[in-house]
C-alpha cells in the first residue's frame, strides 16, 4: 500500500504524511557537532501513522495508527528503528490486508472518524477501533503505547518496539467515549503523570456516560491501585492534567462529546462556553472531589504544578477557545488558536482562584525536568514562535526556556524557516545533578528535504545552538508526544 492511496486531507501531508517503512538504521551520521558521551539510553516517539484507507475514504487524526519510533544513544552513537504498534484493529486489518472500520454518522465529516461509535460488522465484531497513537511512557517497567481512543494503553518491547501485550488492567477501565467492546478495550487517558519518588502513575478515563470522569492510580509495579468515579458536571474532552505531592487536578474545558451532534450532521465535540471551565482537585489517595470555576478558556497540554501553603499553582499554555475543530468554532487543524504561557493560583481554603499571564508569545508542548514533577520546578521548556505570532502547523521555530523563579525570564534557541519541531525532552546529565543540567532532545522535520533529524541542545545555554544535529535519510511523521528511558 502507498501513501497516494490513501485519502487526500492536510493532516495526511507533510510532516504529517505516513511513513510505510519499518526502518532499522546503525550508526546514524552526525552531521553537526558530536553526541555527548555522557548521554545514555533511548529517546522514544510515537505519532499517528495511518496504514490503510478507511472504508469511508476520509480520515480523522485520531484514526492514524500508531506508530513507534526509537533513537538509541550510547558512547557517542546513535541508532535508530520504528514499529508499528499492533493494536487489534492493525491486527484484523493486516489479517484482511484493508481497512475494516466505518463510523457512525453516515457523512464524511474527517472531525468525528476516531471518536463516533462504530459500525459493527460480522468482520470486527468484538475488535476494539482504538489505535494507541498518542504517547510513549516507561512506567512499572513497562514502555506503555497510549492513545484516547478505544484500546488501553498496550505494552512495547523497549529494544525492538515490537508490540507484547495489553496492560493487566485494562479489565478494570470504564468505557471512553464509546462503549467497551472486550477486556482489551478501555479509556484511560495518553496524558498520566508518573511521580519521580513514588513510582505511581496517575491519570483518568473520561466518557459521555455519567459520571462521564473515573480517575486512577497505578502502582509502581504497573498495577491498578486505586479507581474513583467522579460526578463531573457534563461529558468534557480532557487531553491532560497535573500532578502535586499531594494533588491531582483535573480540568474540564467547555469541549464536549455530544453523539446527538452526529444525529444532525455535526461533529461530535463540540464547543460550549457557557459552561465555563470546571477543576476538579483531588486528593492523590482518592476522596472528596474540590471544585474550581473559572471563564471558558482552553488549556491542550499543562506544564508544571505544585502545592503551596494551601494553594496549588498551575503553569500552562492556555488557549482562549478550543485548540482544534470542534462544532461551534470555524477553526481547522492548520489554524490553532494562539495559546501564551499563564499561571493559575487555585485556593484550596477560599475556592478561588486566579490567573496571570506570563507572556505574548505564542507557545506549546510544555515539558520539564520530570525529576520535580509535581514539585515547584523552576524550568519549563516550550516550543514556539519568536514573537506574538505563530501557529503550531508551520510556525513554531522556536525553543524556550521560561525561568519561573525569576519572573518568567526566558532563554531560546531559534531555528530556520521551514522546519518543524516536535516537543522538546529534557535528559538530565547527571542522575542526581541539580535541575536544568543536561540536554534538549528534539525532532526537526524540513520540508523543502522531507526528511527529519534529530537535534541536541544545551538546556542550559540554548543559544548556542545544537550540540549534535543527527540525520535520518527519511522523514519521522508528526509525533506529539515522546519520552526519554535511561539506559
Amino acid at each position: 500500500m502507498t501513501v497516494q492511496s490513501l485519502p487526500e486531507h492536510p493532516m495526511l501531508q507533510g510532516p504529517f504524511q505516513p511513513l510505510h517503512v519499518e526502518h532499522e538504521l546503525h550508526d546514524l551520521p552526525v552531521v553537526q557537532g558530536e553526541i555527548p558521551r555522557d548521554i545514555s539510553g533511548a529517546y522514544y516517539r510515537i505519532g499517528p501513522n495511518l496504514k490503510y484507507r478507511p472504508q469511508q475514504g476520509v480520515y480523522g487524526f485520531h484514526m492514524g495508527d500508531g506508530m513507534a519510533y526509537g533513537l538509541y544513544l550510547e558512547n557517542g552513537k546513535a541508532h535508530f528503528k520504528n514499529r508499528w504498534v499492533k493494536t487489534p484493529k492493525l491486527a484484523l486489518e493486516d489479517s484482511l490486508g484493508r481497512g475494516a472500520f466505518e463510523w457512525e454518522g453516515g457523512f464524511p465529516d474527517h472531525r468525528n472518524m476516531g471518536w463516533e461509535r462504530i459500525q459493527r460488522s460480522s468482520e470486527n465484531e468484538g475488535v476494539p477501533a482504538g489505535v494507541a497513537n498518542t504517547n510513549i511512557v516507561w512506567q512499572g517497567n513497562q514502555l506503555l503505547a497510549m492513545g484516547e481512543d478505544a484500546v488501553a494503553p498496550l505494552v512495547l518491547d523497549p529494544e525492538s518496539l515490537t508490540t507484547t501485550g495489553i496492560v493487566n488492567w485494562s479489565n478494570q477501565l470504564g468505557d471512553g467515549v464509546t462503549p467497551r467492546v472486550n477486556s482489551e478495550d478501555g479509556f484511560f487517558c495518553a496524558h498520566p503523570k508518573i511521580d519521580p519518588v513514588t513510582g505511581e502513575m496517575f491519570g483518568y478515563g473520561f466518557s459521555t456516560q455519567e459520571p462521564y470522569l473515573t480517575y486512577y492510580v497505578v502502582s509502581a509495579d504497573g498495577k491498578l491501585a486505586l479507581k474513583q468515579d467522579i460526578d463531573a458536571p457534563f461529558p468534557a474532552y480532557v487531553h491532560d492534567m497535573l500532578l502535586t505531592e499531594t494533588h491531582v487536578v483535573i480540568p474540564l474545558f467547555p469541549t464536549t462529546f455530544r453523539h446527538e451532534r452526529v444525529e444532525r450532521q455535526r461533529c461530535i465535540m463540540g464547543w460550549e462556553p457557557d459552561l465555563g471551565t470546571q477543576i476538579a482537585v483531588i486528593p492523590r489517595s482518592g476522596g472528596e472531589v474540590k471544585w474550581f470555576e473559572g471563564d471558558p478558556c482552553y488549556v491542550l497540554h499543562t506544564g508544571i504544578a505544585y502545592a503551596e501553603d494551601n494553594k496549588i499553582v498551575c503553569v500552562s499554555p492556555e488557549f482562549p477557545v478550543a485548540a482544534f475543530p470542534a462544532d461551534g468554532l470555524e477553526n481547522t487543524w492548520q489554524e490553532f488558536q494562539k495559546a501564551v504561557l499563564t499561571r493559575w493560583t487555585l485556593d484550596l481554603e477560599s475556592g478561588g482562584m486566579s490567573k496571570e499571564r506570563l507572556d505574548d508569545r505564542s507557545v506549546e508542548f510544555p515539558r520539564m525536568d520530570e525529576r520535580l514533577m509535581g514539585r515547584d520546578a523552576r524550568y519549563l521548556f516550550d516550543i514556539g514562535s519568536s514573537d506574538a505570532s505563530g501557529q503550531i502547523y508551520e510556525g513554531f521555530t522556536s525553543v524556550i526556556r521560561y525561568d519561573l523563579h525569576a519572573g518568567a525570564s526566558s532563554a531560546q534557541h531559534e531555528l530556520p524557516a521551514g522546519s518543524y519541531l516536535s516537543e522538546a525532552i529534557f535528559v538530565p546529565r547527571r542522575e542526581n545533578g541539580p535541575e536544568g543540567e543536561g540536554y534538549l532532545m528534539l525532532n526537526v522535520y524540513h520540508f523543502n528535504e522531507d526528511k527529519t533529524d534529530y537535534v541536541i541542545l544545551d538546556a542550559e545555554n540554548l543559544s548556542s545552538g545544537p550540540l549534535a544535529t543527527i540525520a535520518l535519510p527519511h522523514r519521522v511523521p508528526f509525533t506529539p508526544h515522546g519520552n526519554w528511558r535511561n539506559a
